[in-house]
């Protein structure tokens, strides 16, 4: 009783505290934020009592901390993106280009316009779209829109425990749903995603849902769970192909890796077909009429290092003056620094140079507390090294889907976009919480605990070095 009591003074300390820092932090309309902010927690809160098998105290309270502080980062952010910049909540000032893109289109469609390439590609409408259909419902201004993001966030959180749950051992269930839910919502960079204005946190959410619908449907043969887990999958489908359509390309591989095909076949080849289908007549409908070119991709590296000039792109302009430019090698020549890119794409955002992004919004200093994301990395390496031969199969199966998936995004984008990854952690990081719970204790994790740590203290210290010399040679102040 004790703890209920606790649990909700915490709530409405969170509450208020909220509430004050929308009056020292103007810029969002303060009731109707803070409104929509409450009812974001009660929605997260009811989808966690229907289908999160974590530890009730354990799972709220790590609900309720990200909740307070993607809040906080909400209400921050709005401040910067109107008041701080003279501009409003329903004209801000947004300074990250995917951020504005994506608000240009919503303000096209919603003024009864129709977008076009004045504002960019056609393959970057979708999330514009999006945002369109969401102002229908929670309006027409930023912090508004950033709620649904907030929402997104939570809602994956949940959605990882119970991912974790499906696949975790006998007896294990709850806490690997508690540990996982723990795990992922320590991941800076993942959270921070929820209060800038971009489409990461949807297709987290995309992800997360796909997952745990496609694992729900494998688990239990009763026909309400098969209608729910259906619904879900088609959910999850929708929103891939409006924000990001190559996110059915990796749905795809999903459904390959975790589907019953034995008990299923004719329904799971169904799916497989319409997904397949899908994602053609998205590439043929969204990127065949598109200008793109390699002229286009060398003229947009040549911004970036007008950006550098400037102190935007450092990172960018490091790894150009060592790797050369990644997007024009050939299939062969990415397959080779494979290795690098990974390496990139696992260490990015680095954990120095905290203002480097503050002007996308002030919430973007957190992203580079990059510790945790380093200590769940290195649980899920030693998973894949050492662990997956003790463990269940589908839980093998999910881990070696998002290593894939990994794996994917560095050839393709040699590590340059580590936000990209963002939506494979539901299904790396109950590999780590795995790891946690077995085989924290074993002399061979030690071992490799201290190899990791001194591996990665290296890395570090490398990825420094070429930093700071790219950007002596030019005259740059590296962060």
């Amino acid at each position: 009783m004790n703890e209920k009591r606790a649990f909700i003074f915490a709530q409405l300390g969170v509450m208020c505290a909220l509430a004050l820092a929308l009056l020292l932090l103007p810029g969002a309309p303060p009731t109707r934020t803070l409104f929509l902010l409450a009812s974001v927690w009660a929605i997260s809160r009811v989808a966690y009592f229907a289908i999160s098998s974590a530890g009730r105290d354990i799972g709220l309270w790590t609900l309720l901390a990200s909740f307070a502080l993607l809040s906080l980062g909400l209400i921050a952010n709005v401040s910067y993106f109107t008041l701080r910049c003279g501009a409003t909540s329903t004209a801000p000032l947004l300074l990250n280009n995917d951020a504005s893109v994506a608000w240009q289109v919503m303000e096209c469609i919603l003024d009864g316009g129709s977008p076009d390439s004045s504002i960019t590609v056609e393959s970057r409408f979708g999330y514009g779209r999006f945002l369109a259909l969401a102002a229908l419902v929670v309006g027409r201004d930023v912090a508004a829109l950033l709620t649904v993001n907030v929402l997104f966030v939570l809602l994956t959180i949940v959605l990882a425990g119970r991912i974790a749950s499906l696949v975790a051992p006998a007896g294990l269930e709850r806490r690997m749903s508690s540990v996982t839910m723990i795990m992922i919502a320590s991941v800076c960079y993942f959270l921070s995603s929820g209060v800038i204005l971009i489409k990461d946190a949807c297709c987290c959410f995309v992800m997360a849902l796909f997952l745990c619908s496609i694992l729900e449907f494998r688990r239990s043969s009763a026909m309400r769970v098969s209608l729910l887990s259906a619904c879900a999958f088609l959910s999850a489908a929708f929103l891939a192909a409006l924000v990001r359509p190559s996110l059915l390309l990796f749905m795809l591989m999903g459904l390959s890796a975790l589907m019953a095909w034995r008990a299923r076949r004719g329904l799971c080849a169904g799916v497989s077909a319409a997904v397949l289908l899908t994602c053609i007549y998205c590439y043929v409908v969204l990127y065949t009429n598109t200008t793109f070119s390699p002229e286009v991709a060398l003229s947009q590296r040549d911004d970036m290092a007008l950006q550098t000039a400037e102190g935007y792109s450092d990172r960018m302009y490091a790894y150009t003056s060592v790797a050369g430019v990644y997007y024009l090698y050939s299939p062969f020549e990415r397959l080779l620094r494979l290795p690098m890119s990974l390496a990139v794409q696992f260490l990015t955002p680095f954990p120095w140079g905290f203002m480097k992004h503050v002007d996308f919004g002030y919430s973007l200093v957190y992203s580079h507390i990059a510790w945790p994301w380093y200590a769940v990395g290195g649980l899920a390496v030693f998973y894949f090294l050492f662990g997956m031969r003790r463990s269940p199969r589908m839980l093998c199966r999910l881990s070696l889907l998002g290593a894939a998936m990994t794996v994917s995004d560095a050839f393709i984008y040699g590590g340059l976009v580590s936000r990209y990854c963002l939506p494979w952690l539901p299904a790396i990081v109950p590999a780590a919480a795995m790891t946690w719970l077995s085989w924290r204790r074993d002399r061979k994790f030690k071992i490799y605990a201290v190899v990791y740590v001194s591996l990665l203290a290296a890395a570090l210290l490398v990825c420094h070095h070429i930093l700071t010399s790219a950007a002596a040679a030019d005259g740059i102040t590296a962060i």
